[in-house]
């Protein structure tokens, strides 16, 4: 039966990736029309393009704002990027607005080679407020552009948003996502823990150590295949070696690597010592190369293309 007709499919071994829905009403007041004031720009598109155009139509002189939430999240170091190459272009066309980022948490991934970056190239244009000095956004009033802390209101001409996460919605409705709302897996198979025979690779599993990022979930994704063979032939899936790398730009032309390596140990995903390279603890312009490199193999090994 054609999958674009509808009906039933059957199925040996299902091979699930969810991704991520956002969760709307946290911060309080920010919802999907407050979206359209307030953009999130976390799933790319028109969302994307707006806050683009939001950026491009201030004043010189107007402050950005960037709301990071706590908890499991999409691609994390993500914001800061964000936060880098957003000052880069406030730096080359608006010299003397301010970029904010009000963050609930205290630390981020590679947060000393990120600030040390801001230092040299964006003096006294980025402001990074943690959770604990009242960097947590609890309420929006996306009318008139605030952000509500605990510790005091910021009135801003760009306000980004970004909700807090959770797996797609088919993750819920199917039972692969347990109380705190992401998808228990088996580490050496990637098949869930609350369906047999389903496996959930990508961002809405709960892989141990490794990042949501694109490059862990291309990993597992080569894990599961092979587990699956496996398990179809009647053997056990062989032990599993993970990769990831995460590519952050600080600036056109130059990007911080963070890299990871990781192992199945004591039923669990664990990350474990690998040697790095300059890049992963310096930007550079070598990383940059790097990552328009893995772009075109992770397209081409994953859509031959």
């Amino acid at each position: 039966m054609s999958l674009q007709s509808g009906g039933v499919l059957g199925y040996d071994r299902l091979v699930v990736a969810p991704g991520i829905r956002l969760l709307w009403g946290t911060p309080e007041g920010y919802d999907e029309d407050a979206a359209l004031r307030m953009p999130h720009a976390w799933q790319a598109g028109a969302q994307t393009a707006l806050l683009g155009k939001h950026l491009q139509a201030i004043a010189d002189g107007g402050t950005v704002a960037i709301s990071v939430p706590a908890g499991l999240m999409r691609c994390p170091p993500g914001p800061y990027e964000r936060a880098s190459l957003i000052a880069h272009w406030l730096k080359q066309h608006k010299p003397r607005s301010k970029l904010l980022i009000l963050d609930s948490n205290n630390h981020f991934p590679r947060q000393d080679a990120f600030t040390a970056a801001w230092q040299e190239l964006y003096p006294g244009l980025i402001e990074w407020i943690p959770g604990t000095q009242g960097g947590a956004v609890t309420r929006v009033d996306a009318n008139k552009l605030i952000l509500h802390t605990s510790l005091a209101e910021h009135r801003v001409a760009v306000a980004n948003v970004i909700p807090p996460q959770a797996p797609g919605q088919i993750a819920l409705d199917a039972g692969l996502a347990t109380g705190h709302g992401w998808c228990p897996i088996r580490p050496l198979s990637f098949e869930s823990q609350l369906a047999q025979n389903v496996h959930v690779i990508g961002d809405a599993c709960i892989a141990g150590a490794m990042p949501k990022s694109a490059s862990a979930a291309f990993s597992q994704a080569r894990q599961c295949g092979a587990a699956i063979a496996a398990l179809l032939a009647g053997r056990a899936p062989a032990e599993p070696s993970f990769e990831s790398v995460c590519y952050s730009a600080l600036e056109p032309g130059s990007a911080l690597a963070i890299r990871g390596k990781f192992t199945v140990s004591d039923d669990a995903i664990r990350q474990v010592e690998s040697p790095g390279t300059a890049s992963d603890t310096h930007p550079s312009a070598a990383a940059s190369r790097e990552a328009r490199d893995w772009y075109k193999r992770i397209r081409a090994a994953s859509f031959g293309a």
